[in-house]
């Protein structure tokens, strides 16, 4: 359903609470409409990707109202966090390097294979959510990312939400994915993928020093590309899969992926530069 027939739909029906994820405000808010458009929302609630502060912040000037940033999974059927805070009824632990274990009323019992059930490995009643989490002083979580897009940095676990989420605040810069780039000793450190918003022009060394100046140097990019959109599945989460295999065949291949699963890539109109670091 696209944004538009949402925005029509609303002006008719006007409910009071709208589910998304967070690339649908993204391409609701390209279409600027007035505040009005969505007056009868009293709150947003989203889920599947982590939503950016300047997300957040963009969608709650438009509308006046603001959102619940959950984190959810199919083994649960639920949301077990909104908005930092764990939902009621749920229990969280974090266990070694940040990593999410959940206890609650609703856990599968398996996966369906091929006409048998395997199991969901629980362990003293908590079932491994594949979530990497922090928790601050004031005990809110901090989502990370998942447990195999985290990028070990030198001796630094790197979150890849954290640096997507100062991407995105950058005026320039409509959607941002980050993911691991490895060097010939398998060594780590995080690249980025940045899309343009509409009439923007990208200075990929302008957006390199905004990172500088938000984000420890092990978060920093090194490098930077440009294309004019990200690969997403239907239900609207990242194909992380999809933007390393990118990452390993540019500049050479790059061009062979153009439109594949409606992936484009190559030169943007509005690319300035592509940088690297050094």
């Amino acid at each position: 359903m696209s944004p538009a027939h949402v925005l029509s739909l609303a002006s008719g029906a006007q409910p009071t609470l709208l589910f998304a994820t967070p690339r649908f405000l993204v391409a609701l808010l390209e279409l600027f409409p007035p505040r009005s458009a969505l007056a009868s929302v009293r709150c947003t609630v989203t889920a599947g990707e982590p939503l950016p502060a300047g997300l957040f912040e963009r969608y709650r000037h438009r509308f006046g109202h603001g959102a619940l940033d959950g984190i959810c999974s199919a083994e649960t059927l639920h949301v077990f966090v909104s908005s930092g805070t764990p939902v009621p009824g749920w229990e969280i632990q974090l266990a070694d390097r940040g990593r999410m274990n959940i206890r609650g009323p609703w856990v599968v019992d398996g996966y369906w294979r091929g006409g048998t059930v395997d199991p969901v490995a629980i362990t003293k009643g908590f079932m491994a959510s594949g979530d990497v989490c922090r928790r601050t002083q004031d005990g809110s979580l901090v989502f990370l990312g998942r447990s195999d897009d985290m990028i070990s940095a030198g001796s630094v676990q790197v979150g890849p939400a954290e640096i997507e989420s100062v991407l995105a605040e950058h005026p320039d810069v409509l959607e941002a994915a980050v993911v691991a780039d490895r060097d010939s000793a398998g060594t780590e450190s995080p690249a980025a993928f940045v899309v343009p918003r509409a009439g923007h022009r990208i200075d990929a060394d302008a957006i390199a020093q905004h990172c500088r100046s938000r984000l420890p140097a092990a978060a920093c990019p090194c490098r930077i590309e440009v294309v004019r959109e990200l690969p997403w599945t239907a239900g609207g989460s990242l194909r992380r899969p999809a933007l390393r295999q990118l990452l390993a065949a540019w500049p050479a291949e790059a061009e062979s992926l153009t439109g594949q699963e409606g992936f484009p890539t190559g030169p943007h109109p509005g690319v300035a530069a592509r940088a690297t670091d050094g």
